[in-house]
């Protein structure tokens, strides 16, 4: 991979990029072998970006927190678990899209790798003039990932919220013996009164009328 780098990156010639916020330009490169790392750090440089260095991917939760990066590239011979638990908790944490340039493959933890967050996994080398897409596409990969993510926590906000009012409304059907219309107008009018949600005030509702079961 490294000869390879070496040979075509004197024949780039990339576009540089501009933005108004740095954040926008760092990219964090994640590699314990420093001369690959050195020119994986040249050639971002090359297309504009501001590179910065971690050694070890125990440390990336650090770095990511510290730096506050576009994206992650981590550069390893080939990846194992270890790796792919560090990118985890950066996506549950502080997500972002994570490149990995690995020089072999590991196909059985594949379906790890996509469930730990990485947003695209190179075999093999690469050649610098491809960097720019490779980056657009997990950049690309991640948003569309993340949209999905955020409607899936929506839907499920929701069918919780749901469950939240039918249990209100049962025990106060249950309670004060009225129907389910009724239950619904009388939180309805708790969550007015109080400006909170209805979903806030079924809560409220059934932690009350647990405590007075008790």
């Amino acid at each position: 991979m490294e000869k390879n780098l070496s040979r075509k990156l004197t024949l780039l010639k990339p576009a540089q990029q501009s933005s108004s916020n740095p954040a926008d330009l760092c990219i964090l490169v994640v590699d314990a072998n420093t001369s690959r790392a050195e020119l994986l750090a040249q050639i971002l440089t090359e297309y504009g970006y501001q590179p910065t260095y971690c050694h070890d991917h125990a440390d990336l939760d650090n770095a990511v927190h510290n730096t506050n990066p576009k994206m992650v590239i981590v550069g390893v011979n080939v990846i194992d678990e270890s790796l792919l638990k560090n990118i985890e908790t950066i996506t549950q944490q502080n997500p972002r899209p994570v490149i990995i340039l690995a020089e072999r493959h590991a196909p059985e933890l594949l379906q790890q790798a996509v469930r730990a967050g990485v947003s695209a996994h190179i075999v093999g080398g690469f050649q610098p003039q491809q960097l720019q897409p490779i980056i657009d596409i997990a950049q690309a990969q991640f948003t569309e990932s993340r949209a999905l993510y955020t409607e899936l926590a929506k839907t499920q906000k929701k069918l919780a919220e749901r469950k939240l009012i039918e249990r209100a409304k049962g025990m106060l059907m249950a309670k004060k013996s009225i129907n389910e219309a009724q239950a619904y107008q009388h939180l309805r009018k708790m969550a007015m009164d109080k400006g909170m949600t209805l979903a806030t005030a079924s809560k409220n509702t059934i932690d009350i009328l647990n405590l007075l079961e008790d």
